[in-house]
């Protein structure tokens, strides 16, 4: 779930490096001139539930002897959505596995939603002749993960933003709709090296220890906010809006499979200020020669590394140009200032 999958059109193009909230919050955090944060560059995992509980293979189990799948004898197909089970309504995979024990009927009515159209299957769940329960033989995900870079922790209410972008949903593309979410420190242990049509990615192992919640998904990132303190961060930085920023030298602080946070050199090449897109507003090119022999350039986790320019915190990396790795877009960071709230 690292990647968004985007438009046929985009994708020639870019693609996402992410990996990846709509629940309002009162927490807002402004741009202006003088404000400071925390420098993030540290990776984190993501552990999300949209509130669906989405179909993704089959199995068989003995039944009376037989080998048996009622959910695929019943019609129901990889992807579709449970959304109701008799008039329980679904939202985890624990909901489908008491709906399914608790049940009086022998025949279960069960609402799905396939290609934006609900319908209504019925159902005969049979019983497992190792277990003596009740099964469909189904394999469901209400749940996804993924890892990416945290951009700036606020100074004073202690939430930080990363990413650059928000989670996408990756058929659609749209920006998801989280129900719960929360975040966990990052081993980096691999890298995959970006190549031409070939994103590269960060390979890492999240802890299953909770350091922190998610509080919103939006278009140009996410916002969360740490449990007990600042996270890996102590270094306070000045946040620059768009109209200091410049083509030429600056870097981007990230962390790779040495698990050591560092500073890599980039060019920033254009500047879009005009542009409609609020995570697309100027390119960089990353010409570190370290960061290009162990990556490649720009790959998947390090969405949300920040950039600096003139000892300022400028914009975030975004994506990457599909046929060129080492080319990418970066967001101005007063946009993740102003909207992630």
């Amino acid at each position: 779930m690292r990647i968004c999958r985007h438009r046929k059109k985009i994708l020639s193009l870019l693609v996402a490096v992410f990996l990846v909230f709509s629940i309002s919050c009162t927490i807002i955090i402004s741009a202006n001139d003088d404000s400071e944060v925390y420098l993030g560059g540290f990776p984190f995992g993501i552990r999300f539930s949209s509130g669906e509980v989405t179909v993704m293979k089959f199995n068989h189990f003995v039944s009376s002897g037989k080998k048996v799948s009622p959910a695929l004898d019943a019609g129901i197909e990889k992807d579709d959505v449970i959304m109701y089970i008799g008039d329980k309504k679904i939202e985890s995979v624990y909901d489908v596995v008491c709906a399914v024990k608790q049940a009086k009927e022998d025949i279960l009515s069960i609402v799905i939603k396939r290609d934006e159209q609900c319908l209504t299957v019925k159902i005969i769940p049979q019983t497992d002749d190792n277990t003596g329960e009740k099964q469909l033989g189904i394999m469901l995900k209400d749940s996804s993960a993924g890892i990416g870079t945290i951009t700036f922790i606020e100074k004073d209410l202690h939430t930080f933003a990363g990413l650059g972008h928000g989670i996408c949903d990756i058929e659609t593309g749209e920006i998801l709709k989280i129900e719960t979410g929360y975040i966990s420190n990052v081993k980096i242990c691999g890298i995959n090296k970006g190549k031409s049509g070939v994103p590269g990615e960060l390979r890492g192992v999240i802890d299953s220890e909770k350091c922190g919640k998610l509080l919103s998904n939006t278009e140009v990132g996410v916002l969360g906010v740490f449990a007990d303190s600042l996270g890996h961060s102590n270094d306070l930085i000045e946040v620059s809006d768009k109209n200091s920023i410049k083509i030429g030298k600056a870097t981007i602080l990230c962390t790779l499979d040495d698990n050591i946070r560092q500073e890599y050199d980039i060019e920033i090449t254009e500047i879009h200020k005009l542009t409609s897109s609020k995570t697309k507003n100027f390119v960089i090119k990353v010409t570190d020669a370290d960061l290009l022999n162990r990556t490649g350039g720009i790959v998947q986790g390090m969405s949300g590394s920040p950039i600096i320019q003139n000892g300022k915190l400028v914009g975030a990396v975004t994506h990457v140009m599909v046929n060129d790795p080492t080319v990418g877009y970066g967001i101005f960071i007063e946009n993740m200032l102003n909207v992630l709230a």
